[in-house]
């Protein structure tokens, strides 16, 4: 049951997944060509100087990239189950309603964990090779900052997807609205790690929402 679910959701996830890969791609190409550029124009020692002491995070273009692929992962794996009534069907298999909708959410999980592996090993290779290590490990703070906000915006607007009264969809929207701007407060180099270990329990909680769904199904509401 579980790899024909699973099967279900990368034929329905495939192009996204693969388009999600491209733009990280292209995202650490441009990255690596404006590091060079910035290097080339203020000289290695200045640009070294103001990325250790004015801590500027160098990568800021790059910020919201995680949590757009959260969001179309979100759209591309829900919209059709919304829009074909196919949630219904999936809900009526012989399975527990909580065991199928979190494989759905785990398929996901899985994606986004893909990309981010996918992500990490390319600004690691980016950065090493025109930047010092402890620049590069600062920045990877940042980035795992980011990477936790997808893993929220993907599990929160999934619920918004499926919820179909609009009052409880606006709802949710706000929540997430201020969830998601906690992941993006810091306008500097580096964080500290008990912040990220704080802040992780965001997208901990979010998970669990699926539950929600679930219990408007067995009302008969969705």
């Amino acid at each position: 049951m579980i790899k024909s679910l699973f099967y279900k959701e990368w034929l329905k996830t495939r192009y996204t997944i693969i388009c999600c890969a491209f733009i990280i791609i292209a995202s650490c190409i441009y990255l690596h060509l404006s590091i060079k550029h910035s290097i080339s124009k203020n000289g290695v020692e200045q640009y070294w100087f103001s990325l250790l002491y004015f801590r500027f995070i160098y990568f800021n273009d790059l910020k919201y990239i995680p949590a757009f692929i959260g969001i179309v992962l979100a759209i591309s794996q829900y919209m059709p189950e919304i829009i074909n009534k196919k949630i219904k069907l999936t809900l009526h298999l012989p399975a527990n309603e909580n065991k199928l909708l979190m494989t759905m959410h785990l398929w996901g999980t899985i994606a986004l964990s893909f990309l981010f592996s996918l992500f990490y090993v390319l600004f690691i290779i980016t950065n090493n090779a025109l930047l010092p290590v402890n620049i590069t490990f600062a920045a990877i703070e940042n980035l795992s900052l980011w990477f936790l906000s997808s893993y929220t915006t993907y599990y929160l607007s999934s619920i918004i997807i499926l919820e179909n009264n609009w009052r409880y969809r606006i709802l949710f929207i706000c929540i997430s609205a201020i969830l998601f701007s906690l992941f993006y407060n810091n306008n500097s180099l580096g964080i500290h790690n008990f912040y990220i270990l704080k802040i992780s329990f965001i997208p901990i909680i979010s998970i669990l929402t699926i539950i929600y769904p679930i219990t408007r199904f067995r009302k008969g509401d969705i």
